[in-house]
């Protein structure tokens, strides 16, 4: 049998459609403040999760002497069987097109088919491309942003050696500058120093490893490939007692160099601030806007009192009531987020929402279309059968 509130929603579905609509958009704006939220602090940690590696080793202490005995000692470590050292080679350049100065953040990678710290996007066949002394590949939001096209060449400062654009990715680390007009290039250790040939380097040997130990501020490791990196990274926490040294996971990791950035951002901090309310003031506005709705139907509510109905049942027709409302809000946001989500990724503008987060602001939701059930019912206890006579 159907319910008297699900009746009530249907009889008066122009009322609840508006406050429907009003949840859904309500609902909506909490998903993008949250998403973007999300992706920006996400976006200081994001070259470093797109690394192909296991594992992160990084030193406690203020200097790098134990990483540069890690890198000498790996064969005494049985869930290491490569380990890099990682140099953030990762420079911001200005670069000429057209007589226009450009921003962008040149990648040096290594281009051995076993090397870890590399992205995990790079193909063989654009390390092979790649091999080819001033060639590029750039950040596919850089098309619009800087008008780079297929074959375009960027010039160095002084115009003595140009990189020439012979193709484009497409992955998370583009949306790693949001809102700056600039992205991520990738060349060979060749071409890097044939582009900015003052640029200190490393000096490297053996796959990678760098004899310039003081730049070193993390080790990227491989682990077995039947080996779990939660048991992994346990194990040589073990082993690395006394030693100055941590293994963590590149979520881990991304975590703290999230956390890091936002602690030394100030701006940032403002931005969730921002956030903070863009969340909290949607919510009091499905909790006023529920309730109105709710307390529109206070003559039949009135009517039921003087039927004799108990209160429980009027208790239990508003809650009833509030419970589908927000659970129709919560499906429609969910659409209509899905909508904006697609409509942001095309214009290179990320929204981190994982399933986590939707079951988060669903209960959000939830809970304030039930506050608001809540919230109505004082003023239904103290409706009058009199009342009907005003």
């Amino acid at each position: 049998m159907k319910s008297l509130a699900r009746s009530n929603v249907g009889f008066h579905w122009r009322l609840f459609l508006s406050a429907v609509s009003v949840l859904a958009l309500s609902g909506c704006l909490i998903y993008v403040a949250v998403g973007i939220s999300a992706a920006n602090i996400r976006s200081f940690s994001t070259y470093q999760r797109s690394l192909d590696v296991d594992l992160y080793i990084r030193s406690t202490g203020r200097d790098s002497v134990s990483l540069q005995k890690l890198l000498t000692e790996v064969d005494l470590y049985e869930d290491i069987i490569r380990a890099e050292p990682y140099l953030g080679r990762t420079r911001p350049q200005q670069v000429r097109l057209d007589d226009e100065v450009k921003q962008l953040s040149i990648a040096e990678i290594e281009l051995g088919e076993d090397v870890i710290l590399v992205p995990r996007f790079i193909s063989s066949e654009a390390k092979e491309a790649l091999s080819v002394p001033g060639t590029i590949i750039v950040s596919s939001t850089l098309k619009e942003k800087n008008d780079f096209k297929m074959g375009d060449v960027l010039w160095n400062s002084d115009d003595s050696f140009g990189l020439e654009i012979i193709g484009f990715f497409d992955a998370a680390v583009n949306r790693g500058f949001i809102g700056a007009r600039t992205g991520y290039g990738f060349v060979s250790p060749e071409t890097g120093r044939l582009f900015s040939p003052s640029t200190p380097r490393a000096i490297h040997f053996g796959g990678g490893v760098s004899r310039n130990f003081s730049r070193i501020s993390m080790v990227g490791v491989r682990i077995p490939p039947d080996t779990s990196p939660e048991i992994a990274k346990q194990r040589l926490n073990q082993q690395f007692k006394g030693a100055s040294l941590e293994a963590i996971t590149p979520q881990e990791m991304g975590r703290r160099t999230s956390l890091d950035a936002i602690l030394e951002s100030k701006q940032f901090q403002g931005f969730l601030v921002v956030g903070v309310f863009a969340v909290l003031i949607p919510l009091f506005i499905i909790v006023q806007t529920l309730r109105s709705a709710i307390l529109t139907q206070s003559q039949q509510f009135a009517t039921m009192r003087a039927l004799g109905i108990p209160s429980r049942h009027l208790v239990s027709t508003a809650m009833e009531q509030a419970f589908w409302v927000g659970t129709l809000g919560i499906g429609v946001s969910y659409c209509v987020m899905l909508g904006v989500k697609a409509g942001l990724l095309g214009r290179g503008i990320d929204m981190y929402v994982t399933s986590t987060v939707v079951w988060y602001v669903s209960a959000a939701i939830l809970l304030a279309a039930l506050i608001a059930g809540v919230i109505s019912l004082t003023a239904i206890f103290k409706m009058k059968p009199q009342d009907l006579l005003r």
